[in-house]
C-alpha cells in the first residue's frame, strides 16, 4: 500500500488539525517586556545628565573609548562613563519602541495587555518629558479603552452610556458622541445639526492631509458642576468646572463607579481642528444605554440631595 495513502477506516478517524492564529495580545508579551525593561534602564539618563537641558542625543551608541575624548567632555560621554546600559538603553529605545508601536495601535487587547505589564506605564510616563518614543508609548497606554462614560444632560433630561474605544482626548469625545447621540428626540436623542462627517471620519480612522474643523455642540461639566436646583451653570460662571477639550477621557471624573461627564450648552462660539491625539489608534464611540427622563430626574435628584424627588421618580418609571 502507498505509505502517503491513508487506509479508509484511518481516514474515517483522521481529523485535520486545527490552526489557530496567535492572540496579538500573547504574542506581543516578549516586545513589551523588552519595552518596559529598556524604558526602565533609560530612564536612569535624566539624573546623569543632572536634569540639565539636554543635548542633542547620539544616533548610534559609541563606547567613550571609541573615540577620542574632546576638550570639552561631551554631557553623552560623561553619562556614558557613568552608566553605559542607561545610554545604550536611551537610544535603544527608538527602535524597541518602534517595533510594539503598531501592534498598540492596531489592537486594543494589545494595549490591555501592556497596561497589565508591571511598570511598564509608570516608567513611560516618567520618561516621556525627555524621550520621544517613551512620550507615544505613554500616549497611547493613556487612551481610554473599553470604558464607559455616563453623559448627562440634566436640563435637557436625557442621558447616555457610552462605550469608548481608542478615544484620547475629550475634544475627539465631543465629536464622536455628538455625532451618536443626534437623532430622533422620540427615541431619547437628541435634536440638532450632526458635526461636520469630515471631522467624524478624521476622529475615527480618516488621515486626511488638511483636518478638517470642528465646532463645539455642547460644552462638558465635571459632576461638580451640577447646581441644588439641578441646572448647569451658563456662560464662563461655570468655567472652573469645565471639562477642557485637552483633557484625556481615560482621566475624567469618577462618581459612583464610573466615568462622568454633564452636558450643557455650549459657552462660546469655538473651532479647532479634528486631529486625533494619537494617530496611530482609531476611535470608537457606541451608546450602549439611553436613559429615560425620569431615570435622569432621578439620578439628578440623588446628586443634589433630594432622595424623596428620587424616589417618586423612580415609581413614575415604573
Amino acid at each position: 500500500m502507498p505509505t502517503d495513502v491513508l487506509p479508509l477506516k484511518v481516514a474515517r478517524r483522521y481529523v485535520p488539525p486545527v490552526r489557530e492564529a496567535p492572540d496579538p495580545a500573547v504574542a506581543a508579551l516578549p516586545r513589551l517586556t523588552l519595552l518596559r525593561d529598556t524604558l526602565r534602564r533609560a530612564g536612569r539618563v535624566p539624573g546623569l545628565l543632572e536634569n540639565r537641558r539636554f543635548p542633542p542625543a547620539p544616533v548610534f551608541f559609541f563606547h567613550p573609548s571609541d573615540e577620542p575624548e574632546p576638550h570639552a567632555p561631551d554631557p553623552w560621554t560623561q553619562a556614558a562613563k557613568r552608566d553605559p546600559a542607561a545610554v545604550r538603553a536611551w537610544t535603544d529605545l527608538f527602535p524597541v519602541a518602534a517595533d510594539v508601536l503598531a501592534a498598540l495601535g492596531n489592537d486594543a487587547a494589545v494595549r490591555h495587555a501592556a497596561r497589565a505589564v508591571p511598570g511598564l506605564g509608570d516608567f513611560a510616563n516618567a520618561l516621556a518629558p525627555h524621550h520621544p518614543a517613551a512620550r507615544e508609548v505613554a500616549d497611547m497606554l493613556a487612551v481610554a479603552d473599553d470604558v464607559t462614560v455616563l453623559a448627562v444632560a440634566p436640563m435637557l433630561g436625557a442621558g447616555f452610556r457610552v462605550r469608548v474605544r481608542g478615544v484620547a482626548d475629550v475634544a475627539q469625545f465631543h465629536v464622536l458622541f455628538a455625532d451618536a447621540v443626534t437623532g430622533n428626540p422620540a427615541n431619547g436623542h437628541l435634536p440638532g445639526k450632526r458635526p461636520a462627517p469630515a471631522a467624524v471620519e478624521a476622529y475615527r480612522d480618516g488621515d486626511p492631509l488638511d483636518p478638517p474643523i470642528a465646532r463645539p455642540r455642547f460644552q462638558f461639566y465635571r459632576p461638580s458642576a451640577l447646581r441644588p436646583d439641578g441646572t448647569l451653570p451658563r456662560g464662563f460662571s461655570g468655567v472652573d468646572d469645565w471639562v477642557w477639550g485637552h483633557e484625556w477621557v481615560s482621566r475624567l471624573p469618577q462618581h459612583l463607579g464610573e466615568r462622568v461627564v454633564l452636558v450643557g450648552e455650549p459657552a462660546f462660539p469655538a473651532e479647532w481642528e479634528a486631529v486625533r491625539r494619537v494617530p496611530r489608534v482609531a476611535g470608537e464611540l457606541t451608546v450602549t444605554e439611553v436613559l429615560s427622563d425620569a431615570e435622569v430626574r432621578a439620578w439628578v435628584a440623588i446628586q443634589t440631595g433630594q432622595p424623596n424627588a428620587a424616589r417618586r421618580s423612580t415609581r413614575r418609571a415604573a
